[in-house]
Parts: C-alpha cells; sequence; structure tokens
C-alpha cells in the first residue's frame, strides 16, 4: 500500500529524547479505494504526544514498475501480478 492525500497531524507535546513512548496506529473506515489508518503516540505515563491520520490505498505492480522501484523479492512477492 501507499500514502496518498493530505495527512493530518497534531501534537501535544514533543516525546522527550533517550525516554521511552508507545504508538499505536488502528485502521479506519474505508473511503473509496482508500483505507484510512490512524496513529497516536504517549508517554509511558499516558500522556498524549500526537495523532495523524493517513489514507493509504492498494498499490499494483505495473506502477512500481512504472516507477522504477526496484523492491526486494521478499516485498515483491507481497504484490499480485
Amino acid at each position: 500500500m501507499v500514502s496518498t492525500g493530505p495527512a493530518t497531524y497534531s501534537h501535544q507535546r514533543l516525546p522527550r529524547v533517550g525516554l521511552p513512548h508507545i504508538a499505536r496506529a488502528r485502521f479506519g473506515p474505508t473511503r473509496g479505494g482508500t483505507r484510512i489508518v490512524r496513529a497516536a503516540s504517549e508517554t509511558v505515563e499516558g500522556k498524549p504526544c500526537g495523532t495523524l491520520e493517513t489514507e493509504w490505498r492498494v498499490i499494483e505492480r505495473a506502477e512500481i514498475e512504472r516507477a522504477g522501484i526496484r523492491l526486494p523479492a521478499y516485498l515483491l512477492a507481497e504484490i499480485p501480478p
């Protein structure tokens, strides 16, 4: 899949360098041929750091070939011909 369309990002605080934080992502609804992915991060104490929402769509092998992108065999095997 490839990211498509605008991404919406907001942050409440930046994670502190050297301290762990937690990031979670979930699939949201489908819109036409795209799938929404929503992610959020927080400190280990549960304080919110930020959120991100992006749209993704399935890519076809022909698009990869037209773009001249060379994928490793294990990734290329995941994309139907």
